[in-house]
């Protein structure tokens, strides 16, 4: 129980400070010539890799990697859609992600250093679990 409680807090505390990397390193987020239009948004849903030296994380709409140690924010999404998330495959080669992008809530990998985004799975409602250990296979959940 301790050792779940210790990676949910280190998980939460690299969220919250990709965060802040992510405000520094792109100063143009906060030169907005409006920002009261924008509610506060906070990254979300932080994935680790499986090497420990990425974070993926969802932030506005859009998924985002950061080095796990601090540094500068790398969108890898852009979609008129909801991507959200995110789950590295166990070589960390792959991120898989949930999204509605295509008018539907499907199923997505992408390389983890970014690039195109594939549709995996075209059944509505089904959101990703987990990966299993071979690599090649997903786990979703169908609400």
């Amino acid at each position: 129980m301790k050792l779940k409680s210790c990676k949910s807090i280190i998980v939460s505390m690299a969220a919250v400070l990709c965060l802040v990397s992510f405000v520094y390193a792109n100063p143009a987020v906060l030169d907005h010539e409006d920002l009261s239009e924008y509610s506060p948004q906070f990254a979300r849903q932080p994935a680790i890799s499986p090497d420990g030296e990425t974070i993926c994380f969802a932030y506005l709409t859009d998924l985002w990697v950061a080095p796990f140690a601090g540094g500068e924010a790398k969108r890898i999404t852009v979609s008129s859609g909801d991507d959200s998330r995110p789950i590295y495959s166990p070589d960390g080669k792959w991120i898989a992600f949930s999204s509605d992008r295509d008018g539907f809530r499907g199923i997505y990998i992408i390389p983890s250093e970014g690039g195109r985004a594939q549709l995996i799975n075209r059944e509505t409602y089904v959101s990703i679990s987990d990966w299993y250990n071979d690599g090649q296979t997903l786990l979703g959940t169908k609400y």
